[in-house]
């Protein structure tokens, strides 16, 4: 069967639909877990996670949100597995994935990596995407409380600050960093000391 104009537009319309309902289910999540991070009430329920497979599996749901940028790269060694609460990394990833998505330029790519650090306790997490670079006196008030850049993309600025919030809860830090690779880099180190 060949497909119609309005069946293109049907498909489209229900994976916009979708994406929207997943930005508002996050930025619900984003509130509620903001105030149980800031009250500690909230603790990091470390499991061994195959970090590839979570890259992946986080980075497939945003990689049909831009149909106009080469598919989303992941790099990690397959084999890598470490201790981290799931669940909350993903949804770091989600929100560093929304803002990717974003902000990424047309015919542009983005990518997620990760590997351990030489320390053999920190976990490194990379998401990068091309576009316009973040100058570097404004990049340390994004993961603040209600910070966003002043560009017209922005929403919010709670998604970073509850990125910011999650990477402190697993001993860790998120910022962004200079990458030869890409514009905009947000580096994530996951804290792996002292775990037995």
């Amino acid at each position: 069967l060949r497909e119609t104009k309005a069946d293109s537009e049907l498909v489209e319309a229900s994976s916009a639909g979708r994406r929207a309902l997943r930005r508002m289910i996050g930025l619900v999540a984003n509130f509620v877990d903001i105030s149980r991070l800031e009250d500690a009430a909230l603790q990091v329920m470390r499991f061994p996670t195959k970090v590839g497979d979570l890259l992946t599996s986080t980075g497939q749901i945003h990689e049909t949100s831009r149909g106009d940028i080469e598919a989303l790269r992941v790099t990690c060694d397959l084999d890598l597995v470490c201790e981290i609460d799931p669940m909350l990394t993903e949804r770091v990833l989600h929100n560093l994935l929304n803002n990717a998505t974003r902000y990424v330029d047309t015919g542009g790519r983005i990518g997620i990596e990760a590997y351990l650090e030489d320390d053999g306790d920190t976990l490194f997490i990379g998401v990068g995407n091309t576009g316009a670079s973040i100058p570097h006196e404004k990049r340390d008030g994004l993961f603040e409380k209600y910070g966003k850049a002043d560009d017209g993309k922005s929403q919010r600025g709670m998604g970073l600050y509850f990125c910011r919030l999650a990477c402190e809860a697993h001993g860790g830090t998120i910022r962004i960093e200079d990458s030869p690779n890409y514009a905009t880099l947000f580096a994530i180190r996951l804290s792996l000391a002292g775990l037995t």
